[in-house]
């Protein structure tokens, strides 16, 4: 379960940009200069606010943004870099509460790592955001507070996710160690079981017919860590498991970025390799389908994806280069551009209000 269970009464296009900072050329990477932006793409209008929540709220989203859901008739964003989630009415961009991801005592005894919050997802009522260091805290979507934080009691390694899907947590370590993928009950924390995949995934999603997919992007023959040990290959692949026996159903090398993640609308799943957008079969898991075709269109850097199970269009979040200001969301429907639009520095997640 990833969307709202009831739509709120409005119609557009959310854009959430990471933001970023490049100095001679070089970017940086200091959270604190990744100012985050959300847009706002007005369907009735055909108009595009391009930093919505700062003309609202009159101050700035905050730092570093990683992920976007939305739930009811609010937006959740992880803003890493802030170490805070903000929710946000949908209708209107007013913000509600920006809730701080400090944690307790009994729960820093897990990890003396930052709780970045990178991922959000929802399942039955409540927000479960994963922390960089690992833990889960769990929100709840009435109160807008943390209630309650899960994990700990494995070692996942700069982790992405979780995602939902048949009603279980999946939540994926990036480290270069096994088990690297802990299934979890929302409601208890506990593990229901750890498998192995393919060592450093880099993003992970889920569909509605139960696949959770996990994308492997880095091709390397080794690592030295300066210690002269040398670790297996990570090998640049797609893993995904059927969230209904917990097996690998499908596993196999590609040349897939790893970024964003996969995106399934019916049938038919999206990814990026490269600059092309490739297209499977979800139900046969198929990959040999043509690229999805994008015309005269030329893509920069694809760094969001989203598809409208309604309508069937395609939703291609384009950073054109990295930091680059120039960001756009490009429109796609039957394979044919519809609109564009601005979007910002790095635009990471786009969200449909009324789909």
């Amino acid at each position: 379960m990833s969307g709202a269970p009831v739509a709120p009464n409005v119609n557009g296009i959310y854009v959430l940009a990471e933001g970023g900072t490049t100095i001679n050329g070089v970017n940086y990477g200091d959270d604190s200069d990744f100012k985050s932006t959300l847009a706002f793409y007005d369907l009735a209008t055909s108009t595009v606010t391009p930093d919505r929540f700062n003309q609202v709220n009159g101050f700035p989203l905050g730092f570093r943004a990683f992920d976007m859901g939305l739930y009811g008739s609010k937006l959740y964003i992880a803003l890493g870099g802030s170490l805070e989630v903000a929710v946000v009415d949908a209708a209107s961009t007013r913000l509600l509460a920006k809730t701080s991801t400090a944690l307790p005592a009994d729960v820093k005894a897990f990890t003396t790592s930052a709780p970045e919050p990178k991922h959000i997802c929802f399942f039955g009522g409540e927000v479960y955001i994963g922390l960089a260091n690992g833990i889960i805290e769990v929100m709840d979507t009435s109160s807008m507070k943390i209630v309650r934080y899960m994990g700990g009691n494995i070692t996942l390694i700069d982790p992405i996710g979780p995602v939902v899907a048949n009603g279980k947590l999946y939540f994926a370590g990036q480290g270069n160690s096994y088990p690297n993928l802990a299934v979890i009950d929302p409601l208890t924390g506990s593990i229901i079981r750890t498998l192995s995949v393919y060592l450093n995934p880099e993003s992970i999603s889920a569909d509605n017919a139960g696949n959770v997919y996990l994308q492997t992007q880095f091709d390397t023959a080794q690592l030295n860590f300066g210690s002269f040990e040398n670790y297996q290959a990570l090998t640049a692949g797609l893993t995904v498991i059927s969230s209904a026996t917990d097996q690998v159903v499908y596993q196999s090398s590609w040349s897939g970025s790893g970024s964003p993640s996969i995106v399934v609308s019916g049938n038919t799943g999206y990814y990026v390799s490269g600059i092309a957008i490739e297209q499977f079969n979800s139900a046969t898991l198929s990959f040999h389908m043509p690229n999805y075709g994008t015309g005269s269109i030329q893509l920069g850097e694809v760094t969001a994806l989203t598809a409208d199970p309604i309508t069937g269009q395609l939703f291609v979040g384009d950073a054109k280069f990295t930091n680059s200001p120039d960001g756009a969301v490009d429109v796609f429907e039957g394979q044919q551009l519809q609109y564009s639009f601005p979007a910002g520095t790095n635009p990471i997640k786009i969200v449909l209000t009324n789909p």
